[in-house]
């Protein structure tokens, strides 16, 4: 029998491949965290966008109606003014 040397695992290359491992699973969470950060981003993009073309659409129509207000305040003043001096000239005319 030839005695063969028995290697012995010492405690500093067991916290080397402890640390090693810690390591590469730590890489692989950042990359796995960009890339949902990532993502995330993209769907906030997305929200804003759309969050922007409704203001853009209600910014519209509150022009639109009040436009669309000050005209029918504008005819009715032009018309009731119209009647209030219609109506003045038929009292001085009597």
């Amino acid at each position: 029998m030839i005695n063969q040397p028995i290697q012995v695992i010492t405690l500093n290359e067991i916290l080397t491949i402890i640390s090693l491992i810690v390591g590469v699973i730590s890489i692989a969470l950042a990359i796995i965290f960009f890339f949902f950060a990532s993502s995330s981003s993209k769907k906030i993009e997305e929200a804003s966008n759309k969050a922007e073309n409704s203001l853009k659409e209600i910014e519209t129509l509150i022009n639109l109606f009040y436009k669309d207000t000050f005209y029918m305040v504008k005819d009715i003043t032009g018309d009731m003014t119209k009647f209030f001096i219609s109506l003045k000239l038929r009292r001085s005319s009597k």
